[in-house]
Order: structure tokens, then sequence, then C-alpha cells
């Protein structure tokens, strides 16, 4: 877990926190990531981060069976991204999540082959994850390289997301995960559910969130901070190209923490007597 101190004997309600990448914030120091930001919001609760880079619904479900409940929390925050939506099928591919396919009408979980695995550790593919991440993490590479590639290939990228987006079999194997975390997280303790912002050209909501937005709106406690960072941003006179965008954006900066705690924090407040 990303924290400075260890686990000790509970003393005080607990809130695990639940996502990947986007709530992980392994870009941020300690001390102005999420955690700490929404811990100094709330006081009286402890807060674990049980976040996971690079993971699913479906592996987050697993995070919560087999780790979190030995901690005892009495809520969990589920932060989902709208690339929830295909992490865990086989269209994207990575060896640390649970992929589905469907066969023969069924949502069946793939086994990774031997030339997948050949693929993965090959040289280039090391090299890259561990030389060429820190380029990433600590320059401004990443953001020459997200500004170029929406710039130049904008049309090409849309194309490729639709096509995407309009595959049925997606669908179906999230709304199998969906399913699976209802069943096992939310019927079991009582779960926050975020939908994490995007950074999508002039921020217009794209047609995945829509179709995950139909999908989580049933339960009592969802919430999409989309139009409030938006808001926010505007507010503070940071609307502006690429918008969220490593702006507003938790991976990266302390303000996307800041407004994420923020949000968070009003939403669990109005549900629940201080």
């Amino acid at each position: 877990m990303k924290k400075n101190n260890e686990i000790k004997i509970k003393k005080k309600p607990r809130i695990a926190i639940l996502g990947d990448s986007m709530t992980e914030n392994i870009q941020l120091n300690n001390d102005h990531d999420f955690t700490s930001t929404l811990q100094k919001f709330l006081p009286k609760y402890e807060i674990l981060n049980f976040s996971v880079a690079s993971t699913g619904l479906a592996d987050q479900i697993h995070i919560y069976e087999k780790l979190i409940k030995e901690h005892n929390p009495d809520y969990v925050f589920l932060y989902l991204t709208e690339n929830d939506f295909t992490d865990n099928t086989y269209f994207d591919p990575r060896p640390n999540r649970i992929s589905y396919k469907i066969i023969d009408n069924k949502v069946v979980e793939t086994i990774r082959d031997e030339k997948f695995f050949k693929e993965y550790f090959s040289k280039i593919n090391i090299f890259k994850r561990e030389k060429l991440i820190h380029i990433k993490k600590f320059s401004n590479s990443y953001k020459i390289y997200w500004h170029l590639k929406n710039e130049i290939f904008k049309k090409k990228i849309l194309k490729k997301q639709h096509k995407k987006i309009n595959l049925k079999n997606k669908n179906i194997i999230f709304e199998k995960i969906l399913k699976d975390a209802e069943i096992k997280i939310f019927e079991d303790i009582q779960t926050f559910i975020f939908l994490n912002i995007s950074n999508h050209n002039n921020m217009q909501i794209s047609e995945k969130r829509l179709i995950m937005i139909d999908m989580l709106k049933k339960y009592k406690n969802f919430y999409d901070p989309h139009i409030p960072a938006i808001n926010y941003l505007k507010k503070t006179n940071q609307f502006n190209h690429p918008y969220f965008g490593f702006k507003c954006d938790s991976h990266y900066s302390k303000l996307g923490a800041e407004f994420l705690s923020n949000f968070t924090f009003t939403k669990f407040k109005e549900n629940n007597s201080f």
C-alpha cells in the first residue's frame, strides 16, 4: 500500500479506497496524494488505500475479498474509470488482469497462453516497462505525447474508439463483472461508487461513459464528478486546453487529488451524520 505508516489495531471507523492508478496516485508525494488529502477532511476515520494501477473492476473484487475484508472496513469508496469498461476483456490484455471473453454465448475467463507471455517478456517490452517508464514519470513527455497524439491522430483515434465501444461483447462482459461486484462488495458493505473524470477533447461526455453511467445509476451511492470538475476548473480559471488532461487528473496533479478528495468528502458527508 502507498502510505507512510503501517496499519495498526483498528481504533477508528475505516474507509477502504479501491481503484486503479487514478486513486493510487503513484506519481504524487504521499503527503499530497489523494489519500492524505482525503484524510484531512475525515480525521475521525482511518483511510486505507488499496488501489492498484492497471487493475480493472474484476481484479478489484479479488482485492476486496482477499485483502480488504481482513482489515474490517466500515465503508468502501470504489473509483471506476472509463477503461474499466474494457480492462478485464481479452480486447485489452495485460498479464496482471483477469480477462474474460464470450464463448458460446457465455462469459468465460481466458487463460494467457505461451505466445502472450513470450511477447510480454520480450526485450523491447521489458525495456519499456523498466526504463522508459521513468521518463514518463519524471518529465513532461507524457503531456507532449498525449497532446500530439490527440491533435495529429484525432480522427483516427475517435474512429478506433467508436469501433471498440460498439462491440456488444464488451457491454455484456462489464455487466457480468458489475453484477459480481454487486454481490461480493456492494451487498457486503456500504459502498460509495465514483466514476473518475476523463480527459476527452473539449470535455464532451463519451459514449462509453454514458453506457457506464446508465449501468451505475441504479446504485444509491453512485456519483459522477465530471460536471463538478468542469465547474471547479472554471471557478479557478484553469479550464483550458488540454482541459482535464493533467490539470484535474489525480494521476499526476495535486489539484486533481484536491478536487477528488473534496468531491468525495462532500458526497460522503451528505449521506452520513458527522
